[in-house]
């Protein structure tokens, strides 16, 4: 249901929910004990997203996440959501630049590639 309503949220959660599992089986703890399912897509949900440190940090605390859940889970979080959040940026970046149409010169475009700013008949 998430890739039909946020889909970057849906890719964070594909990556986050089996780095907590993961990170659970390390400890030998439940992965429900380390973080709820609820919690964790409470975190990861918002479009604007900050995957620092700090801000998952705050995020945790505002949803009564225990500081030593937080400890354990807020630098894997910020690993793998900023290394996901970096290979969906150059992702972005290639696509874009695939799309660029090319100019005759290279890199700067031409007065004739250069679509006119005056309004015609001025």
């Amino acid at each position: 249901m998430w890739p039909h309503i946020n889909k970057p949220a849906a890719e964070r959660w594909e990556i986050a929910r089996p780095a907590v599992v993961a990170l659970a089986e390390q400890h030998d703890l439940p992965p429900e004990n380390l973080m709820t399912v609820s919690t964790l897509a409470d975190i990861i949900w918002p479009d604007d997203l900050d995957v620092s440190e700090t801000a998952l940090r705050q995020a945790m605390t505002m949803a009564n996440v225990r500081p030593w859940q937080q400890d354990l889970v807020a630098p894997m979080l910020v690993s793998v959501l900023g290394a996901h959040q970096l290979s969906a940026h150059h992702g972005a970046e290639a696509s874009a630049s695939a799309t660029k149409p090319a100019t005759p010169s290279g890199d700067k475009p031409t007065p004739a590639s250069t679509p006119s700013l005056v309004p015609a008949g001025m």
